[in-house]
């Protein structure tokens, strides 16, 4: 899809350009012609809080899996992810031991045959 410029630009614009993008107009997995040279290291898949000084985000990989080369499938509630009450220093912890918060292989599914696919149920 081409970028549409904002000036002047209304959402039936923009629904009308989304309404007309196809499968194959889209990057799914940007990357992936780079794996020969910087292999997908598994704290790629780290799903949960990450946290930069007094900042933290909700980082859930499991929700964008074609990026990564996997089946998109439905993901898990972010609450199963991500801790809601999650206080600073047991993010900080998280992420020292993010082994144990990887996506396992079950929730990473099978590797894709075409960018688009998604598990049954999927949208």
């Amino acid at each position: 899809m081409k970028y549409i410029s904002t000036k002047g630009a209304t959402i039936s614009t923009y629904r009308s350009a989304l309404d007309r993008t196809l499968g194959c107009d889209i990057t799914w997995a940007a990357y992936s012609q780079h794996r020969g040279v910087r292999p997908l290291d598994d704290v790629c898949l780290y799903s949960g809080w990450l946290r930069c000084g007094p900042t933290i985000a909700m980082y859930l990989p499991e929700r964008v899996l074609r990026q990564f080369g996997y089946t998109q499938t439905i993901p898990r509630f972010p609450s199963q992810s991500a801790d809601p009450v999650a206080t600073r220093d047991r993010i900080s912890a998280h992420f020292a031991q993010y082994l144990d918060k990887v996506l396992t292989p079950e929730q990473r599914g099978i590797a894709v045959i075409h960018p688009w696919d998604a598990a049954p149920g999927y949208m």
